[in-house]
């Protein structure tokens, strides 16, 4: 081989080594990295275990809570049943009273009305009774009066305005 030869194989071993150098970086890199991220995900996860555990724990002491509560809520059950029922049957006595009070006093309503229409009736028929006897003989006195006025206003303004009333100097001139 030449020394042109090997100086280009020398060059090409170098640029070879660079680039295995670049590959081991970007390998350590890439490794570190993805490590960093296991190790996260590995603490997210016994935080999460830990959380689950609890949830599992308090899940169970609810499921407890429940089966040794269910003989119980029968109990409850009955009596609350029972009082409903006396509620029920208190409350139509109590509808069936209020039905009949109701009733008794519409009945006594209708006659207290009946007799109030009776008594405002007769009340109206005197009053305008009342009013025909006071209002007629006013009203036909107004009339006569209103006509005696008005002939005096006549017969004074006719004697107001005939030419002889007038002295000389009130003469109309033509």
């Amino acid at each position: 081989m030449t020394i042109q030869n090997l100086q280009l194989v020398n060059v090409l071993v170098l640029i070879m080594a660079g680039l295995i150098i670049v590959e081991t970086i970007i390998l350590v890199v890439t490794t570190l990295s993805l490590s960093k991220q296991i190790q996260d995900l590995d603490q997210n996860l016994r935080v999460l275990s830990q959380r689950s555990a609890q949830g599992l724990a308090f899940a169970r002491r609810v499921i407890t809570a429940i089966e040794e509560g269910i003989p119980e809520l029968a109990k409850v059950e009955d009596t609350v049943e029972k009082q409903l029922s006396t509620l029920v049957e208190n409350t139509k006595t109590a509808d069936q009273a209020l039905g009949r009070g109701l009733d008794l006093l519409r009945f006594e309503t209708g006659e207290a009305r009946g007799q109030v229409d009776t008594v405002l009736s007769r009340f109206s028929q005197q009053t305008f009774r009342l009013h025909r006897l006071l209002i007629h003989p006013a009203m036909r006195a107004s009339e006569i009066v209103h006509a005696g006025v008005k002939v005096l206003k006549q017969a004074l303004s006719r004697e107001a305005k005939s030419p002889a009333s007038l002295g000389p100097d009130k003469e109309t001139f033509i």
